[in-house]
């Protein structure tokens, strides 16, 4: 991290009054010199006083440089929800920046549920979320405090910022959603607050993140009543596991000696709550219109299984038993051959309407405890000849690894390892020959998500759309054909999650989630 010294700006009129034309640069530059810095800042003040000098520019700074606030409205754009404890509230700013790394979190949560992912990528969403929790003290602190409502048994206890980041992640819709009330019914915070905000964020941010939870306090009465002691003793700490930690050039510029008093907060940023409101109602509607029509098209498969399984099932056992009768009795090997083919035919055929079957009506899971990482070892281990054969490089990778626990669950052992089994026997038809395979576990605080990656050809839209129907055909993509994923769909909802699958720049994503507590 550098740090550059900046001599005022003047050039920029941001801050204008009648008779006086100096930039907020110029403004926040004298507020932070001390007394007797330059001849050239005593020429400027032509005050004796210098503390009434730093008050002067102070009031002027607040008044050019907050004008518009109130007219745009402060509620629900330059603040974040309020911190509730014990019957009062406080209030923290909200830099544009960090609102736009929120709505970035907000959107990419609505088109994972719609596509496991969509157009973002979350776990991009995710890092630059913790990097703004880096570069904005009142957005982690915030977040913090948040977490400690949530998640009571982190009281006194260390959270690093990028775990940090990974609850904010979930927890952001929630949060607009609750706050929208508290934020509407409370005073928008003066601009004098605004002002004593920006000055605590040069400060804070000269200090190690371990320290900030010590300032919190200082933040949260700029708006708010005297913080207990009770509350800010069961406060987390807050620590940084990088190694080495660039601000971003907004922060970097907001520091004393660059001479920028704050990261424009109270300039006004995205309403999250009403973008947290909007999301919500396009995902009920997009919800109750899927499975209206997911309902529909049981129905529709239901009748269709149970027709053939009376209609076509009886033919094939016929079939089947007849051919066993005469292969029996056949000493002519190419016969033989010829009859047990038929067998093979017709039993591969009873096992397509089953599995149709299956896809209509799938049979409850009978849930135990589940190790997902030995689980998918165990498909890796048994398609790893066949992967061989055919040079595809296939690799797992679990992403907490070294919490067990992360990767148990509550689920059908049987109908999970199936689930798995389908997404790779669908890479390794797609790669064909000379590629690579990677299925990936990962955790989240309600799910566990399973990611299978492979170097095949991509999918149309139209392909992606109907990857998960019946007996869609995908072979023009180099896909297979049947109930393959269909199966993974139906695994992952009675299993309260869902399935998706990703065309990316070279190859597909087939991802699957399912709830885990």
């Amino acid at each position: 991290m550098s740090r550059r010294a900046a001599s005022p700006d003047p050039s920029s009129a941001a801050g204008r009054w009648p008779g006086l034309f100096i930039s907020r640069r110029t403004l926040a530059w004298i507020i932070h010199q001390p007394p007797g810095a330059s001849p050239r800042l005593l020429k400027m003040r032509q005050q004796p006083d210098a503390s009434a000098w730093r008050l002067i520019a102070l009031i002027v700074w607040c008044l050019a440089g907050t004008s518009g606030f109130l007219s745009e409205g402060t509620s629900g754009m330059t603040v974040l929800p309020a911190v509730r404890w014990g019957g009062a509230a406080w209030r923290l700013p909200l830099a544009p920046r960090s609102a736009e790394a929120l709505a970035a979190v907000l959107l990419d949560g609505t088109s994972e549920a719609s596509a496991g992912g969509g157009p973002l990528d979350p776990e991009r969403t995710v890092a630059t979320l913790a990097g703004r929790l880096r570069s904005d003290p009142p957005l982690a602190i915030f977040a913090a405090l948040e977490y400690l409502r949530a998640v009571p048994s982190a009281a006194a206890t260390a959270i690093e910022l990028d775990e940090l980041a990974v609850w904010l992640s979930d927890a952001t819709e929630r949060l607009w959603l609750d706050g929208d009330r508290a934020l509407a019914a409370a005073e928008p915070p003066t601009p004098a607050a605004f002002c004593r905000w920006s000055e605590l964020y040069a400060r804070t941010l000269c200090q190690p993140v371990e320290q900030w939870m010590d300032a919190a306090a200082g933040w949260l009465e700029v708006a708010g009543p005297q913080v207990p002691a009770t509350w800010q003793n069961s406060w987390p700490r807050l620590v940084d596991a990088a190694e080495e930690v660039e601000l971003d050039a907004e922060a970097e510029e907001a520091l004393p000696e660059a001479g920028v008093a704050g990261p424009g907060y109270g300039e006004g940023s995205l309403d999250l709550s009403r973008l947290a409101r909007t999301l919500r109602e396009h995902r009920m509607l997009r919800d109750r219109f899927a499975t209206r029509l997911q309902a529909e098209k049981l129905q529709s498969l239901r009748q269709l299984a149970y027709g053939l399984s009376h209609e076509i099932n009886n033919p094939l056992a016929n079939i089947s038993t007849r051919a066993q009768q005469l292969a029996e009795g056949e000493e002519d090997p190419q016969r033989r051959q010829r009859l047990e083919r038929i067998t093979d035919s017709a039993l591969r055929a009873h096992e397509m309407i089953a599995d149709l079957m299956y896809f209509a009506r799938p049979p409850r899971p009978r849930r135990s405890r589940v190790d997902v990482a030995a689980l998918a070892a165990m498909v890796v281990e048994e398609v790893s000849p066949q992967c061989e054969a055919l040079n595809i490089a296939i690799r797992l990778r679990c992403l907490d690894q070294h919490n067990a626990a992360a990767l148990t669950v509550d689920a059908d052992r049987d109908q999970l390892a199936d689930a798995i089994r389908a997404m790779v026997r669908n890479s390794i038809e797609a790669v064909g020959t000379s590629g690579a395979i990677d299925l990936r576990l990962s955790r989240r605080p309600k799910r566990l998500r399973i990611d299978v990656t492979d170097s095949g050809p991509g999918l149309s839209d139209e392909a992606r759309q109907h990857a998960f129907d019946p007996y869609y055909s995908g072979r023009e993509a180099g896909r297979g054909l049947g109930l393959g994923l269909c199966r993974v769909y139906r695994v992952a909802r009675t299993h309260g999650g869902g399935a998706a699958i990703l065309s990316l720049a070279v190859g597909c994503r087939t991802r699957m989630w399912i709830a885990a507590s």
